[in-house]
């Protein structure tokens, strides 16, 4: 299934590993995502246990450790011919936990993010402010892994600028999906390694958070959800952003995007 919101985001139901290929390659000057951390997160857990409100999202796709290391490695061998030579890939993964799973999602990630075409960069921290769960040391922060093309370079909007490489907001307070991030935090990571009518992809689009980002912030976007119920939430939740001012505090200028052209 296939939708087009405002000229300007398309968004996709199915798996990403299909559709990805079928994308205009050298296009894209961003990939923003928040693919499964191999944690089988919500399916009956402590977590679930916890937070009922979240648990009713249901479990989170993918997410044993074999299934989250083939559809993320499968995501970055098919997302690396989409993009431009100067972009930037920046994958969410878990912080570590799990010592008795071997859930260490995120020295995976940045071995493989360093190899076939992709070159690792950074390893940002998501600042949670708020305390999670966790076995001795809790939860409360996630990595935001960055890479770029290997015979490229890193896409960044002002290359005056610096950023810290912790970014603190805190987790959104109306849950759409269990693991959903801030929008302001994806609006920041945008807003620093792109400039507005850039193409943002979002292969695990989830509740569609990088997708309202983007809209808030005036650039283009492409999603692709294989979860039917959150793709309904994601194409609600963009159509409504992209009738909406920008962001608050962001000092980001709104503008109205190109026409979207995937062909």
């Amino acid at each position: 299934m296939k939708i087009v919101i405002n000229d300007a985001a398309t968004i996709y139901r199915g798996d990403c590993l299909d559709i990805l290929p079928t994308l205009r390659p050298g296009s894209v000057s961003m990939c923003l995502t928040d693919p499964p951390y191999g944690y089988s997160n919500m399916d009956g857990d402590l977590n679930s246990t916890l937070h009922p409100e979240r648990a009713k999202h249901g479990a989170i796709l993918n997410d044993s450790q074999e299934e989250m290391r083939l559809v993320v490695g499968g995501m970055l061998g098919r997302t690396l011919p989409l993009m431009r030579e100067e972009a930037a890939c920046c994958v969410f993964c878990g912080g570590g936990g799990g010592i008795h799973r071997q859930q260490h999602s995120f020295a995976w990630l940045a071995m493989r993010m360093n190899v076939r075409g992709w070159r690792f960069a950074h390893a940002v921290i998501w600042d949670k402010k708020t305390l999670g769960l966790g076995w001795r040391f809790r939860r409360c922060y996630e990595f935001v892994m960055v890479a770029f093309p290997a015979n490229g370079k890193l896409s960044w909007r002002d290359k005056k600028s610096t950023s810290p490489n912790i970014l603190a907001f805190p987790k959104p307070r109306d849950m759409h999906h269990p693991n959903e991030k801030p929008v302001e935090l994806c609006a920041r990571l945008i807003d620093l390694m792109t400039k507005p009518a850039d193409l943002v992809i979002d292969p695990f689009m989830g509740s569609g958070t990088t997708g309202v980002a983007c809209m808030r912030t005036g650039r283009r976007f492409v999603g692709i959800e294989l979860d039917q119920r959150h793709f309904e939430v994601a194409r609600k939740r963009i159509e409504d952003a992209s009738l909406q001012p920008e962001l608050p505090g962001i000092n980001l200028k709104r503008m109205k995007a190109p026409r979207l052209d995937l062909d």
